[in-house]
């Protein structure tokens, strides 16, 4: 399947049937994504929101609160976390906080909701939106990175003509959080423009991900945990994901060799930004 933009995506360039997630080990269609997005979006026009956070344990929810504030032509603000002392420091900056939990002030706090009726394709400017990470500068203190949608459409347009053949029809699991640009990219952008399904989980530990590897697969991890395989057995060979990617810091040869013997695979880093 071909990468589209989210603009063609949600305007109905594939079809309303079309896994876009899984959750709780069930799909979650294109249609709903459409319904999610376009209920929320209503939700929070009518409080007249014009910047806001997005701080979600679940992948979906997240993608849900970015691109409901994108559609209203709200600016999108990523957290690195959701600790107390961060979401006070971005107090400022910020009309309201969404969420899939309790995360954050009650006051400025919008959960996100499901849609339970249809909504239909949709217009979507991502070329104007405005989505802000927070990162640690040479200081220490937090420092905003800006960027666009159309940056995360081109970006995934480079990894799918770099692995995309050789990726496939696999979906996407996570050892890494969406709330930074690595997890967002790989684990939630790409796949959803490239026509895979993203499990919208990310999973701490790793005896849950590998008892959910059954198909095609892909992992998105990171040197951390990559560096703490020991005493997992190898999966069996049906199961093995045809890639892993790793980012954050150079990974260790002899966690690399692990990784190998594991799941067959030698992990691909990611170097830079």
């Amino acid at each position: 399947m071909s990468l589209i933009s989210i603009s063609d995506l949600l305007a109905g360039a594939r079809p309303n049937t079309h896994s876009v997630a899984i959750k709780d080990r069930g799909h979650i269609t294109l249609a709903q994504l459409r319904a999610d997005i376009s209920h929320n979006a209503d939700r929070l026009s009518e409080r007249s929101i014009r910047s806001a956070a997005v701080v979600c344990e679940d992948g979906y929810w997240f993608l849900v609160g970015v691109l409901a504030l994108v559609k209203i032509g709200a600016e999108v603000i990523l957290p690195p976390n959701s600790q107390a002392g961060t979401l006070r420091g971005l107090a400022q900056e910020m009309d309201s906080l969404l969420t899939d939990s309790d995360a954050g002030e009650a006051a400025k706090r919008i959960i996100l909701e499901s849609s339970e009726t249809e909504a239909a394709p949709m217009r979507f400017d991502a070329a104007n939106s405005r989505v802000d990470f927070f990162t640690s500068g040479s200081t220490g203190e937090m420092k905003r990175v800006a960027k666009s949608l159309t940056l995360f459409e081109r970006e995934a347009a480079v990894l799918e003509q770099m692995w995309g053949a050789e990726v496939g029809d696999a979906a996407v699991f996570g050892t890494v959080t969406h709330q930074h640009v690595f997890g967002m990219t790989f684990r939630i952008m790409w796949p959803l423009l490239a026509g895979r399904p993203f499990h919208s989980e990310f999973h701490v530990a790793w005896e849950p991900l590998l008892a959910m590897l059954h198909g095609p697969a892909m992992i998105i991890s990171s040197p951390a945990q990559l560096s703490r395989l020991a005493g997992l057995a190898p999966v069996a060979l049906s199961a093995r994901p045809r890639m892993i990617i790793t980012a954050g810091a150079p990974l260790p040869p002899d966690a690399a060799i692990e990784a190998r013997e594991i799941f067959g695979c030698v992990p691909t880093e990611i170097f830079g930004s």
